[in-house]
């Protein structure tokens, strides 16, 4: 929480956090012979920031079942953007509106369709799933075709207790398919009464997404609001599920698809049926995350010539980081990981391959066998040393069997962070710590693998052969994107050498559509100079772009258009294809183009 609460004060407001813990266990057992038992544990953490002044504020929160996906950092930073983006709120007049509800304000709805789910409430007539006349409404089409709501007490992230109170093992079940009430629950007593089988309630609620970001919706909506999150929900009318509550930490007024200004916090009434009925667009279920890695041997040693911490260092340039990503309209990932929060991770990682025989261990350190993964990265033993050698891997690591073993464990100086572990005081090494990170995160095998050229080799090989080896499960990542290498001077930028621009300083140059661009029209994978006539090539080609637009209430929807310009970038994100197929076709094309792509502002 510490690091939290100083990135907030960096930020200019004024913070306050709560930490939950909670370790215990759940037991059952009847005179029948019926028993259970069930350790579990769960973790909440929560960031308020405020104004000095008082006049607005930013919630942010996670909650989990270990400490180790709790990503404090990024609670932080979503709280104080919030906040400064909630600024002198105004009143908003009473009335319907189109609603963007971000995650966090449908979790805290769709968990009252637990108890919704109840076979003797709608039984008995008291339920929206009560058919008129008598009995229930299960096979009927009651909301939006897209809407399916299920349970599963094994869900990653999501995993509850294996039984429920009255002894009832709980599965895996669909409550509501493609819009179609499938199933309800009934206790034991009222499946006595009914003669049926019981069946327990959802012990969670998953709702299936779809194919929408929250900007695609913010851009679908001619005036309406977005809401963050929502206090005090109570119900109102089990009838028709309606409930009440009031909107809180970040709600905003739509018009012409962009956010227009903050407003203050209001009350609100809504039946959840009629939710789930008026549904016009649902949020992708694509997770991404990106490791932040704030355990580094780089990072201690600018901390050190700075004369502070490593960690707070390390917030702070997350923070100026994530404030430029902004600038540049990069969608927040839905999770950042921190190798300083998954260090117990890559202990059991470590553990893992040494138990399969992967790894061995020498005076403290731990070292992944990695003598087959040059060949598998289809690199000869030369190459494959010369670029190990530029990430350090040929530094600092006696007792190796191979020179392409790797540190997964290796001790800490005192001057150097240090965990314990079964091998002693020590840190991860770097293909661990992402390879820990990525598998707590987004499970043992992943769809697609992001980053650098330069990663390719040795660490996204590594990262892959560490998960594989000690999961069994392959590949890793059904594929990988490396994007072209950044120079400078012709030569490779990197923070190891000191040879960079920072977007920041561009950014003071060039406006953050113009930087934007600026990087992606081109090539995913070919490397470019970094130089000022990139970036003033991409200003006159982004005024292009919106004279070709034209103004957005002169435009007629081209569906043919828009379809050509997604071909170009679903052929290997083939962006320069794509706006020279934009151009030709003008109009709606282009302001397509650009809503895709974020690049909504001129250059000029």
């Amino acid at each position: 929480m510490a690091p939290a609460l100083e990135a907030a004060r960096a930020a200019g407001t004024v913070a306050a956090g709560y930490i939950d813990a909670r370790a215990g266990s759940r037991a059952l057992a009847t005179s029948g012979g019926l028993f259970g038992f069930h350790p579990s544990t769960g973790v909440a953490s929560t960031l308020t920031a405020r104004t000095p002044d008082g006049g607005s504020s930013g919630w942010a929160g996670d909650e989990a079942n270990d400490w180790d996906r709790i990503e404090s950092d990024r609670i932080a930073a979503d709280a104080v953007r919030k906040c400064n983006a909630w600024r002198e709120p105004t009143a908003l007049e009473p009335g319907v509106y189109e609603t963007v509800l971000e995650p966090t304000a449908v979790g805290m709805l769709m968990l009252r369709m637990r108890t919704a789910f109840s076979a003797r409430t709608a039984d008995e007539g008291r339920s929206a799933f009560s058919r008129p006349g008598g009995g229930t409404l299960v096979g009927e089409q009651l909301f939006d075709s897209r809407v399916t709501i299920r349970s599963d007490p094994a869900a990653p992230n999501a995993e509850t207790s294996p039984f429920s109170g009255d002894g009832l093992p709980t599965r895996a079940d669909t409550w509501v398919e493609n819009g179609v009430l499938r199933g309800l629950f009934s206790s034991r007593f009222w499946a006595d009464r009914q003669g049926v089988q019981p069946k327990p309630a959802a012990a969670n609620v998953i709702m299936s997404g779809g194919d929408a970001s929250v900007e695609d919706m913010i851009r679908s909506i001619r005036r309406g609001v977005l809401i963050t999150r929502f206090w005090y929900i109570r119900p109102l009318n089990p009838r028709t599920l309606s409930y009440t509550g009031i909107t809180r930490d970040g709600t905003f007024l739509i018009e012409n698809g962009r956010v227009a200004r903050p407003v203050n916090n209001f009350r609100f009434n809504q039946s959840l049926v009629e939710l789930l009925e008026g549904v016009e667009m649902l949020g992708t279920p694509t997770r991404v995350a990106r490791n932040v890695t704030d355990v580094d041997d780089v990072l201690t040693a600018a901390a050190a010539r700075a004369g502070e911490p490593y960690d707070e260092l390390a917030v702070v340039q997350e923070f100026q980081f994530d404030r430029d990503m902004t600038a540049l309209s990069v969608a927040r990932p839905a999770q950042s990981p921190h190798a300083r929060g998954h260090v117990p991770a890559v202990v059991r990682l470590a553990a893992a391959l040494l138990d399969a025989g992967a790894a061995y261990e020498h005076e403290g350190h731990v070292y992944f066998d990695g003598s087959a993964v040059p060949g598998r990265a289809g690199l000869d033993e030369e190459t494959a040393l010369r670029l190990s050698r530029e990430y350090g891997d040929q530094d600092s690591v006696p007792g190796r069997r191979s020179p392409f073993d790797v540190a997964v464990w290796r001790p800490s100086h005192e001057d150097q962070p240090a965990w314990p572990s079964p091998w002693g005081w020590g840190r991860p090494g770097w293909h661990a710590e992402c390879a820990a990170m990525a598998a707590a995160s987004l499970g043992h095998s992943i769809d697609v693998l992001v980053g650098g050229v330069d990663l390719a080799f040795p660490h996204h090989a590594y990262q892959a052969a560490m998960v594989e080896a000690a999961t069994g499960v392959a590949p890793f990542a059904r594929a990988t994107l490396h994007v072209g290498e950044v120079r400078l001077g012709g030569e490779k930028m990197a923070k190891s050498t000191g040879n960079l621009v920072l977007v920041s300083d561009l950014l003071e140059r060039f406006p953050g559509p113009v930087v934007r661009l600026g990087l992606l029209h081109r090539p995913v994978g070919e490397p470019w100079e970094c130089e000022d006539a990139v970036f003033a090539e991409a200003g006159r080609l982004l005024d292009r772009l919106h004279e070709a637009a034209g103004p957005p209430s002169g435009r007629t929807e081209d569906p043919q258009g828009r379809g050509s310009v997604l071909s170009a970038l679903l052929a290997d994100l083939d962006v320069p294809a794509a706006v020279e197929v934009a151009l030709a076709t003008g109009g709606d094309a282009v302001g397509y183009l650009l809503d895709v792509l974020r690049l909504r502002e001129r250059a000029s």
